[in-house]
């Protein structure tokens, strides 16, 4: 307890950053015994100095023999090593070898060629000979048997001479049953020279294809061998290179292990001061008091000015309709954060989460599920979920289409980077007679399709009263296993309320720190009124460090390559600052 007490007591102070001198100090009741303990604590401490450093200089030297007596044999192991394999692999001139390799591959090859050019000769005039009423001769340009290209050209001429006949003469005279006779057994006999001919041609090309192998996989052993060869000689190199640093080492460590001297040096040995105000008691009770009412203060007065939801229970205790899913907040370049890939945000998991719910939400529903996401104003990100539950969806390998039924401000064509410009859903409500299929436009994603709001109309809510919206429907249902509907924030315009009539369910999306509290009185009018079928609610843009609520999900779980967010003192400090 003496010790500890003494050890708490000692203070050591930089009086000059320029100039490296320490002052080490402490308060005790006899004043001659603190200037003991602090001379005691000088003496020990240039004594652990030289001892410190003796230990470490040791410590290296011995770990240097251990490595220069283990590299020292791996260096005799790979000079054996190479030797052994370039005996094995019959090295002696690899750039000699493989330009012969490349001789015979060529060879092989043209060989090759000659015998390929001779084959499809033959299996022309194989179809000439097949093919009864044919007067013209195919090409035998190259044709290296001379007896076949003779009986050919005698085929000819007795074909030729019986076409001459036919000019005067009746098919079934006599006269034309010797010629037939000839004509039958020359295309015999031509039939049997092919046949002949292509297995000689084949076997030779076997065996050539056979030799331009082995010629192949020589060339291309080449390039292992020189890459194996010169990797050992590398390790070999480096194994010397370390071998003669650490002898160097060595060295340097003997001699400096016998010159080895404390680097401080006492200026000043103690003597007794002033006694010293003040008692760390009350400072410490004066600054635990300031710290905790400070943050007190402070976070009483942000929360008793803020009208914008911020935690889920705000919601719970006003409203009687369940939370499908909370999604966090998300930096990222571009609205679509759900990816196939390996190490994708961390709200990907959420939105599968909440395509999962969505499933039991909508488990009854036989057909094409029609699902309506909506909010109270703009900014809540309805549009984001909407185009990220899609995908999500689409991912699911359940065929799905996003309709932009904000026909105001619509914005689901911009987020997939679609043509604006299109005939969309307002031209289809306008006029009947358009094809929806010709209205189906590729989002670039597989098993996901977006219709767009097309022209932009004066009576936007007159369009949906219409019964081709009911119409629309019925056919995307068939189509589709999911049906996404876009629409307009509710508290603004009634666009969502004319909608609700064709849907199965309601996603109505609240935004953290944005929506007002206000709000829900709203939301639970709607709820009240029935006004949706299946109404459920999403918590959106969760920030965990400024509102202090919410899952504390790290990308680097999701992605084997991301590093941990570092504990520094900005990043503490940062976060700190957030929540203001």
């Amino acid at each position: 307890n003496v010790a500890d007490y003494y050890v708490s007591g000692l203070k050591s102070t930089l009086d000059d950053k320029e100039v490296p001198f320490v002052t080490l100090s402490m308060s005790d009741a006899v004043p001659q015994r603190g200037q003991e303990v602090l001379n005691a604590v000088i003496n020990t401490y240039l004594k652990y100095t030289i001892d410190e450093k003796n230990r470490k200089t040791e410590a290296t030297i011995k770990f240097i023999n251990k490595r220069i007596d283990s590299i020292g044999k791996d260096l005799h192991m790979n000079e054996a090593e190479i030797q052994s394999y370039a005996s094995s692999q019959g090295i002696t001139d690899i750039t000699t070898q493989s330009q012969l390799s490349v001789q015979d591959a060529n060879a092989s090859q043209k060989a090759l060629d000659d015998i390929n050019l001779q084959i499809r000769i033959i299996n022309s005039i194989e179809n000439y000979v097949n093919s009864p009423g044919a007067n013209k001769q195919p090409s035998t340009v190259g044709l290296q048997d001379a007896s076949l290209n003779s009986m050919l050209d005698k085929l000819t001429e007795t074909e030729l001479r019986k076409q001459n006949l036919l000019a005067n003469n009746p098919p079934d005279n006599p006269v034309f049953e010797p010629i037939n006779n000839e004509i039958s057994t020359l295309q015999a006999n031509i039939r049997e020279k092919i046949r002949n001919d292509k297995e000689t041609l084949l076997l030779t090309k076997s065996q050539l294809q056979s030799s331009y192998s082995r010629a192949e996989g020589q060339i291309r052993s080449v390039p292992g061998q020189q890459n194996q060869y010169n990797s050992m000689q590398r390790d070999k190199d480096a194994e010397a290179k370390l071998y003669s640093f650490l002898l160097e080492q060595r060295e340097q460590l003997s001699l400096k292990y016998a010159s080895t001297v404390s680097d401080a040096k006492v200026v000043d040995y103690a003597h007794a001061g002033d006694a010293k105000w003040p008692k760390g008691s009350i400072v410490y009770f004066l600054a635990s008091f300031i710290g905790f009412l400070v943050p007190v203060g402070l976070i009483y007065t942000r929360n008793s000015f803020d009208n914008k939801i911020t935690h889920r229970r705000q919601i719970e205790l006003e409203l009687d309709i369940p939370i499908l899913g909370e999604l966090s907040f998300q930096e990222s370049s571009t609205p679509i954060v759900i990816t196939k890939e390996r190490g994708s945000f961390a709200i990907g998991e959420q939105f599968r989460a909440l395509r999962s719910k969505l499933y039991q939400v909508l488990n009854n529903n036989e057909n094409g599920k029609v699902c309506l996401v909506t909010s109270s104003t703009s900014g809540e990100g309805k549009s984001f979920v909407s185009a990220n539950l899609s995908v999500t969806l689409a991912y699911a390998a359940r065929k799905t289409i996003i309709l932009e039924m904000d026909l105001r401000k619509p914005k689901i064509s911009s987020i997939f980077e679609l043509p604006e410009e299109q005939a969309g859903i307002s031209d289809y409500l306008e006029n009947d007679y358009l094809k929806i299929d010709n209205l189906i436009r590729p989002s670039g994603i597989p098993g996901l399709d977006i219709m767009g709001a097309g022209t932009i109309q004066d009576n936007p809510s007159e369009l949906l009263e219409k019964i081709n919206l009911d119409d629309l429907i019925s056919y995307l249902r068939k189509k589709y296993d999911f049906v996404i509907i876009d629409t307009p924030p509710i508290h603004l315009v009634t666009d969502a309320l004319i909608i609700a009539r064709v849907v199965d369910a309601g996603l109505y999306v609240i935004r953290q720190g944005y929506t007002l509290k206000e709000e829900l009185d709203f939301i639970n009018e709607v709820k009240s009124e029935n006004r949706f079928p299946k109404l459920n609610l999403i918590f959106n843009g969760i920030k965990r460090e400024k509102y202090g609520y919410g899952y504390n999900y790290n990308n680097s779980y999701y992605n084997t390559y991301a590093s941990r967010p570092k504990n520094t003192f900005g990043h503490a400090m940062k976060g700190f600052f957030s929540r203001f």
